[in-house]
């Protein structure tokens, strides 16, 4: 049933696990709807965070906030470049919580915050 499949997908362990899935829910029922498409980003962008030692990500139609574990994986300097380079956009709210002010649409959101853990790594 779909609610095991869901389960599945959101227990998945590792991407290779995650890809599985998706290879096997392509076999089996064809292309997948853009709202299972977006479940499998959430799942794969949920499996780098704990990577990278971000325990949450709050986003909104205006902000994206990171709350990081106390020795996040990520590279502290580039999140210093970040705000150095446009202190209005990018802040730290206290020493684990980073601020990026940003419009941004639900159909992009998790792009956007991907494309942000690049900056950062």
């Amino acid at each position: 049933s779909r609610l095991v499949f869901y389960k599945r997908i959101a227990s998945a362990s590792n991407e290779q696990e995650l890809y599985n899935l998706q290879t096997e829910l392509i076999d089996r029922f064809g292309l997948l709807p853009d709202e299972l498409k977006s479940l499998f980003k959430l799942s794969e962008l949920k499996l780098e965070i704990k990577d990278l030692g971000i325990l949450k990500i709050d986003a909104s139609d205006k902000e994206i906030r990171f709350t990081f574990d106390e020795k996040p994986a990520v590279d502290i300097g580039k999140v210093i470049q970040l705000i150095q380079s446009k202190p209005k956009v990018y802040q730290f709210d206290d020493k684990q919580r980073f601020k990026v002010i940003k419009e941004t649409q639900p159909k992009v959101r998790i792009d956007e915050i991907k494309s942000l853990l690049e900056k950062i790594k």
